[in-house]
């Protein structure tokens, strides 16, 4: 649900790159910036861009490594773990929501699609030369 769910909100202005970043960041300890553009399914220029922004927020450091100094591994400030727990109570209170307005066969059901979904990003995202085509459905 993470994934797919960008929250913005007052105790988190965060735009939804960064918001994910961040729970990347937060679920991977000190992943490098490389590691994060390969899950995020981004372009290294634009998590560059992404964490450039969370470190003027004062939420990610950047750490050298000791055996390569051309990679950096991102760390979060403690501002930045609280800032990954706030999100992580949105993205609770918005799972609850959503289990009060639908039934539990819906709740499956809609747990399912957006997982499916995800899924197929994930695999069409990752070939980004691939043309993503309608498998079924409407067109």
């Amino acid at each position: 649900m993470q994934k797919v769910i960008g929250l913005k909100t007052d105790s988190n202005p965060l735009s939804y790159s960064q918001t994910t970043a961040m729970l990347v960041i937060d679920a991977h300890g000190n992943p490098s910036q490389a590691e994060i553009a390969r899950m995020l399914h981004l372009q290294p220029a634009t998590v560059v861009t992404v964490i450039d922004e969370l470190e003027k927020l004062n939420l990610v450091v950047r750490r050298t490594q000791a055996n390569n100094r051309r990679t950096y591994q991102i760390q979060l400030t403690s501002s930045g773990e609280n800032q990954a727990v706030e999100i992580k109570k949105q993205t609770k209170l918005v799972e609850n929501f959503l289990k009060t307005q639908l039934t539990k066969q819906e709740y499956r059901e809609f747990s399912s699609l957006i997982e499916k979904l995800s899924q197929g990003l994930e695999k069409n995202l990752s070939n980004a030369s691939e043309v993503i085509k309608p498998e079924g459905g409407e067109k």
